[in-house]
């Protein structure tokens, strides 16, 4: 064999060497990008739980572990400044949410937070992404903490209230918009004769806990549960109905008046629309909850938006709840 050949035959087993290689450093690098990849979603889905149950540093852990891998995940700096701000570092969240919004600049949860952090209460709705996490978040508990044992009794104050107003020889098409798991709807259907009851909430989890507490008899519960914020079903709806709930729902807008005239919308003639909203004692008509999730009113503003929007006032009380928190609920007819 010639020193030609040899060459030859070493190019072509260092060729096929190389090759071979080349296929193990790629196979090698994807299944290390994988593993990153899942270690970064496990962590980032750890962070949220322990969010979601206020284990504030096992969640800052989790989203920082994260961050370590990919700097640039919004998301993982969204949420570490949640528990910043929980935390009372309003600079260091402050900080985090100018970067997320860096790379992703709408970015609409980081913009109203970072808003809320500079006590700009000007922010005219809270986004419904956060309603629905919120709600998401605190299903699990929400019946438990508001359970009629612990003395939470407003959906049968307002079931009480809407029964003294209706003629109980009709039965009524009723709607619950926010319906959550059910509470004010089932009292409702306890005191009221129902031709239909329809549920509507942004949370999937809360409709899921309203279909547990359905009650055995068909009369008593809800012929249908709808999974949707109610802004885009009142204006999709082609239904009219003769009674609305709308229990501690309607505060996500600071503008009433805009919900309430929807809703009148989708209303019969003396059709009933019995709503509570937590109390505001301050001179602006609206203010923005500490815990971000909701707003007050005063009592004009309700007043002034029950009027613009059409409807009467038929009864309108004050309540103390047992969490310290006043609620205004007010009964009104088409």
């Amino acid at each position: 064999m010639t020193e030609k050949n040899i060459a030859e035959k070493l190019v072509d087993h260092l060729s096929e060497y190389l090759h071979h290689y080349k296929h193990l450093v790629l196979s090698k690098y994807r299944e290390t990008k994988v593993k990153l990849s899942d270690l970064i979603k496990t962590n980032y889905e750890l962070g949220l739980y322990h969010l979601h149950a206020n284990n504030l540093n096992d969640a800052m852990l989790r989203f920082r572990i994260v961050l370590h891998f990919r700097s640039e995940h919004s998301g993982a700096l969204y949420n570490l400044a949640k528990c910043l701000l929980a935390k009372g570092k309003k600079s260091d969240a402050e900080q985090k949410l100018k970067a997320a919004l860096k790379i992703k600049p709408d970015f609409i949860e980081a913009e109203y937070l970072l808003l809320i952090l500079h006590n700009k209460e000007s922010k005219t709705s809270i986004p419904l992404s956060i309603v629905e996490q919120h709600y998401d978040r605190t299903a699990h508990e929400f019946d438990k903490k508001f359970s009629i044992k612990n003395g939470h009794r407003l959906p049968v104050y307002i079931a009480e209230k809407l029964s003294k107003s209706v003629d109980h020889s009709k039965k009524y098409d009723i709607l619950d918009i926010g319906c959550g798991t059910g509470k004010c709807g089932y009292a409702v259907a306890k005191r009221i004769s129902k031709k239909t009851m329809i549920g509507v909430d942004i949370s999937n989890k809360m409709l899921e806990i309203a279909k547990d507490n359905a009650p055995e008899s068909a009369s008593l519960g809800f012929n249908k549960f709808i999974h949707s914020d109610y802004y885009k079903f009142l204006e999709n709806t082609t239904k009219k109905f003769d009674i609305v709930l709308a229990s501690m729902s309607l505060h996500f807008s600071n503008d009433l008046t805009k919900i309430m005239h929807n809703i009148y919308q989708i209303m019969n003639i003396d059709a009933t629309f019995a709503f509570a909203v937590e109390k505001s004692n301050k001179d602006t008509h609206t203010k923005l909850n500490t815990s971000y999730e909701n707003f007050c009113y005063n009592e004009k503003c309700v007043v002034d938006s029950v009027k613009e929007s059409k409807f009467r006032i038929i009864e309108l009380e004050d309540v103390h709840l047992v969490d310290g928190r006043e609620v205004i609920i007010v009964i009104c007819k088409k």
